[in-house]
């Protein structure tokens, strides 16, 4: 089906870059489909699907990037099941606009120039696009975490990016799994474990200023320092390479360290001591059973017990 909307090709897109991941969320290829036939059916409706960008001085210090659409597999043409984003770090210029809402539908017309070229001549990024202005009581993310209404923002798109949330060792355990590239909910449990349950959601609410850290969830220098130790035994045990970085664990450990009391130098022990033998017979799943929080949390007790004996 034809675009239905006529207008007169400006393609005037080589200007437009987006912000670093540590600022905008990251692609969602699921969306970029569903966009892509939006555009096909009904054309680009600047009405409703207006690209916003901010450029000029606000931009300058912040990291942006050139978008380029590749296959997959080089040797097939880009299709809507072969394509993935390249991205390349470029200087600031003052001519670059950066999206701050509508990165989706940009992907998508950038496939569309690709996959279907006649229907992409159709398209004006001037009549499509729009500048705004950043608000003096907004940084960027802030800004772009408020305006953008493409897709619901998640908990997880909320953690991928650098937004303060009110607190300091919350916003410290979130400097700690991006360096580390962590699930946010796996470091979270790990930096908590003495206290309440620190959730990736409560985090993104008090990003949005609508929540407080409870005062059920106490984090200071001790809980910061206890879980350095943690993961640093985690790392060190070569066998639990990534099997540890699943929130199913992490928070069966969470239970087994408030619910037994045990002292945070011998639960780095106990971390120590996992090797294949004592993996099998305490953290495999028995056929027809799932892998939940409470079995890690008994593996725990089942590792003590085996290593109390030795």
């Amino acid at each position: 089906m034809s675009i239905r909307r006529k207008i007169k090709t400006v393609n005037k897109m080589e200007s437009v870059v987006f912000f670093s991941r540590d600022i905008n969320r990251d692609i969602n290829k699921s969306h970029v489909k569903e966009q892509y036939y939006r555009l096909k059916l009904d054309g680009f409706v600047p009405e409703i699907n207006q690209i916003e960008y901010l450029t000029g001085d606000v931009t300058q210090k912040c990291q942006l990037e050139k978008i380029e659409i590749i296959p997959v597999d080089s040797n097939k043409g880009i299709s809507l099941s072969n394509w993935e984003i390249k991205r390349t770090q470029i200087p600031w210029g003052e001519s670059l606009k950066a999206l701050v809402d509508g990165q989706h539908r940009y992907i998508a017309l950038l496939l569309l120039k690709e996959i279907e070229p006649e229907l992409y001549s159709n398209f004006d990024f001037e009549a499509a696009s729009k500048k705004c202005n950043l608000p003096e009581i907004f940084s960027i993310p802030e800004f772009i975490a408020k305006k953008n209404s493409g897709r619901a923002w998640t908990p997880e798109d909320d953690g991928a990016i650098d937004r303060p949330s009110g607190d300091e060792y919350v916003d410290m355990i979130a400097a700690i799994y991006k360096k580390e590239n962590l699930p946010p909910q796996v470091c979270y449990d790990i930096y908590s474990l003495r206290t309440g349950i620190l959730k990736v959601s409560l985090v993104k609410k008090m990003r949005d200023g609508l929540r407080k850290l409870p005062k059920s969830i106490e984090l200071n220098e001790s809980s910061m320092t206890e879980g350095d130790k943690i993961y640093q035994a985690l790392k060190e045990n070569e066998f639990m390479f990534e099997r540890y970085n699943n929130t199913k664990f992490s928070g069966g450990m969470k239970m087994f360290y408030k619910e037994s009391g045990i002292p945070i130098d011998k639960l780095v022990e106990l971390i120590s001591k996992i090797n294949i033998d004592k993996w099998g017979a305490c953290f495999t799943v028995k056929p027809g059973n799932t892998a939940e929080a409470r079995f890690y949390k008994d593996g725990f007790t089942k590792l003590r017990e085996l290593v109390n004996q030795e």
